[in-house]
């Protein structure tokens, strides 16, 4: 299962509806809280697809509590604000980070290849 955290309500069910018409289940979730309540419920996604600029907790702050407690799922950043640097986004080798308005292709080979690796040792 895939979350998508995107506070967008369009982006979100597009982005949603895009990678399952690809095969993959998805779940979402509106801000960094509302993906919190959900991973409470026990439902642990194999990878996390996180929009930086989430009101509330930001994608980061997000991240960060996901990958404490769950350290296997992988996680792609994104963001369509210009002054981010993506390379900064990069904290472990299980994360990734692609500028909006990106091309699918890139997002669905980024999941094609989390599914098709070992979890990566983390390196700080």
């Amino acid at each position: 299962m895939l979350l998508i955290v995107e506070d967008e309500a369009v982006s979100r069910r597009a982005l949603s509806q895009i990678l399952r018409l690809h095969g993959h289940q998805t779940q979402v979730a509106g801000s960094g809280e509302e993906a919190i309540a959900l991973l409470r419920d026990g439902d642990v996604p194999e990878a996390a697809i996180v929009d930086i600029d989430l009101p509330g907790m930001s994608g980061v702050e997000f991240v960060r509590h996901l990958t404490r407690d769950h350290p296997d799922v992988r996680c792609v950043f994104m963001t369509a604000n210009d002054e981010v640097n993506l390379d900064h986004l990069r904290f472990t080798s299980r994360q990734s980070a692609l500028r909006k308005p990106f091309d699918i292709d890139h997002l669905l080979q980024l999941i094609d290849d989390f599914e098709q690796r070992a979890p990566a040792p983390i390196h700080n």
